[in-house]
């Protein structure tokens, strides 16, 4: 049985595929995107740390087996390592 899906790392994604996950994965709290919300209804005061950058780095995402979208059937990304483990 052959997989239609594709876990990239985030610092190999290209540019399209980038900009697919930043607008996909509006959940993420970072420096350019906060959160800004938080538990029944009250703002989420914690800053992040973290660039937009770092964090899709820090992470893989499922794309189709060409690379051409994200596949919808997977609603959350991994951790990076996960990918190189599955490439090795």
């Amino acid at each position: 049985m052959t997989s239609n899906l594709n876990l990239i790392p985030g610092a190999e994604l290209t540019v399209a595929q980038r900009r697919q996950v930043l607008s996909a994965f509006v959940h993420r709290n970072t420096i350019e995107h906060p959160f800004g919300w938080g538990c029944n209804g009250h703002a989420f005061n914690q800053p992040s740390t973290v660039t937009d950058a770092a964090w899709v780095a820090e992470h893989a995402f499922y794309f189709v087996k060409d690379g051409s979208r994200l596949n919808g059937s997977r609603k959350h990304c991994e951790p990076a390592y996960l990918a190189r483990e599955v490439q090795a």
